[in-house]
C-alpha cells in the first residue's frame, strides 16, 4: 500500500469525530486538519493509488468481452433420439430406439444390442443402422464413446469394400455442445485387422436451425485426418428431430 494509507486514516478519524459532534460546531483545529488533508489528497497522483494486490493483474476488458461473447452462444443437449430420428425409451446414456426410418428413405436404426468388438474383444452395447443401396445393404454399428461426448462407429460393412472396425471413433456429437464449438478425438481404424491412428474433428456450426421447414435441425462438420495430419474426409451433416439425417455434403472438393 502507498502513502495514501495515513491520509485516508486521518480522514476516517476526522469523519468519526465529526459524526460524534453532530449538531455541534466543529472546532477550529479540526477545520485546519481537514484543510491540510484536502490539500494532501489533491497532491496525490494516479500512481499513488496502486492497490496492495498489484501483483495480480485484472483480466483485460477485451478478453472478458470475448469470453462473454462466447458464453452467449446457445448450448444444446444433443441426443440419440436426434441422431436416430425417433423417440427413445428411457433417458439414460443408452436409450432404446423405438422406431427409426431415417430421412424418409429405407434407412433403419435400432438398438442397443450386445456386441463384442472383433479386434479388442470389448463387450459393448451398439446401435445398428442399415442403409439399403443400389449395390446392396450397408451395415454400420455405433456406440457411445469418449465419456458420452460422441456416438462413434465400431463396425462398418458395405458392398464392394473390406469390412472396417473402429475404436474410440466420434461420428455424431452427443451431450451438451455450444454453437461453434470444436472438439478433436483420437481414434483407431482397423484396416484388414491392422490398427491405423486417426484424428477426428467435430465442429457444431448450428445447434438449432430451420432446414427446409424442419425446425430445430442441427448442422455440424465432421473431419478425419491421418497420422500425418492430412485430411481424409471433410463432410457436413444436418440432422432434424423425427427425421435423422436430412442433408449430407462432401466438402473435400
Amino acid at each position: 500500500m502507498t502513502k495514501r494509507t495515513p491520509i485516508l486514516s486521518r480522514l476516517a478519524v476526522l469523519a468519526t469525530v465529526a459524526l460524534g459532534l453532530s449538531g455541534c460546531t466543529v472546532v477550529d483545529s479540526m477545520q485546519k486538519d481537514l484543510q491540510v488533508v484536502k490539500q494532501e489528497v489533491s497532491a496525490l497522483t494516479a500512481s499513488d493509488f496502486v492497490p496492495a494486490s498489484a501483483g495480480t493483474a485484472s483480466p483485460p476488458r477485451q478478453a472478458v468481452a470475448a469470453q462473454d461473447s462466447a458464453s452467449s452462444k446457445p448450448v444444446r443437449d444433443l441426443t440419440i433420439a436426434l441422431w436416430a430420428g425417433a423417440e427413445t425409451d428411457g433417458e439414460g446414456p443408452l436409450p432404446r430406439v423405438r422406431e427409426a426410418s431415417g430421412s424418409g428413405d429405407k434407412r433403419q436404426i435400432s438398438g442397443p444390442y450386445p456386441w463384442v468388438h472383433p479386434q479388442t474383444g470389448e463387450r459393448m452395447q451398439v446401435y445398428k443402422r442399415i442403409n439399403p443401396t443400389s449395390r446392396g445393404e450397408k451395415l454400420q454399428l455405433f456406440a457411445v464413446t469418449h465419456g458420452g461426448a460422441a456416438l462413434g462407429r465400431v463396425f462398418d460393412a458395405r458392398p464392394g469394400q473390406p469390412n472396417r472396425s473402429f475404436k474410440d471413433d466420434a461420428f455424431f456429437p452427443l451431450g451438451p455442445w455450444r454453437e461453434g464449438e470444436r472438439r478433436t478425438f483420437q481414434t483407431v481404424e482397423y484396416l484388414d485387422g491392422k490398427p491405423v491412428n486417426r484424428t477426428v474433428e467435430i465442429r457444431v456450426k448450428e445447434v438449432a436451425r430451420t432446414h427446409k421447414g424442419d425446425p430445430d435441425a442441427m448442422r455440424y462438420d465432421w473431419i478425419m485426418r491421418d497420422a500425418r495430419g492430412q485430411k481424409i474426409y471433410h463432410e457436413e451433416f444436418v440432422y432434424a428431430p423425427g427425421k435423422s439425417l436430412v442433408r449430407f455434403r462432401d466438402r473435400m472438393g
